[in-house]
């Protein structure tokens, strides 16, 4: 990362609610790093197919794709 470059804001929700309180509170708060510059992205985990964790099969499901 360069010094000229805007900061990384990445906010992670994992609510799978529709109406989310977290997720509108992510929104805020990235809306206002991205007032301020920043480059921003929300990672909304309802787009991805994450089962539960198996330490012996990591790759399962979109977990490459989180990854990435």
């Amino acid at each position: 990362m360069n010094r000229s470059d805007p900061p990384r804001v990445v906010a992670i929700c994992g609510s799978l609610r529709d109406a989310s309180h977290t997720r509108v509170a992510l929104e805020v708060l990235l809306d206002a790093a991205d007032d301020a510059g920043a480059d921003t992205q929300l990672i909304d985990l309802r787009e991805y197919d994450l089962p539960p964790f198996d330490p012996d099969d990591r790759d399962v499901g979109d977990a490459a794709r989180l990854k990435r």
